[in-house]
């Protein structure tokens, strides 16, 4: 191979690892996009969930209470009061599990994109070793071929 040669197939790796980088680099962006969207989603689908346990426990603590009174007896003191209570206190923990849970799948959206993110920094070192070495070798092959047309360099 001439000189030419040489330098030309050089040029060729460098753009074609080129294209790859920002191809890898178009897909890693798009995978951290959907990973920040479903985030988004499960934050968004977690608070609707415990808003909507929260209401139903209000609403079941405000029939206990219409109970209690339409029985005669006294809502806010002793047992019924308990009972009401203990429907808000389970209510509410029940809206915090589903809180937290929305949070932990959350997190593991997001540690996907930031894997994604990674993932193409990684794979941009290693385009950027292999496009060093390929034009070292261009270089050295472009040398070889000087020397072999002017008689080995001598």
């Amino acid at each position: 191979m001439g000189v030419w040669g040489a330098a030309i197939q050089g040029v060729l790796a460098v753009d074609s690892s080129i294209g790859e980088g920002i191809a890898s680099k178009k897909q890693a962006d798009a995978n951290t996009a959907l990973a920040n969207t479903a985030t988004a989603d499960a934050f968004r689908r977690g608070s609707q969930e415990a808003g909507d346990i929260r209401q139903g426990g209000a609403k079941l603590a405000a029939r206990q209470h219409v109970a209690f009174a339409a029985s005669g007896v006294d809502a806010s003191v002793g047992t019924a009061a308990d009972v009401i209570s203990s429907t808000a206190a389970g209510a509410e923990l029940e809206a915090l599990t589903v809180e937290n849970n929305a949070a932990r799948e959350a997190w593991g959206y997001k540690k996907h994109g930031l894997a994604f993110q990674t993932q193409a920094g990684l794979d941009a070192s290693r385009r950027n070793r292999e496009t060093a070495g390929t034009v070292l070798g261009a270089i050295g092959q472009g040398v070889s071929a000087w020397n072999s047309g002017r008689g080995g360099g001598e």
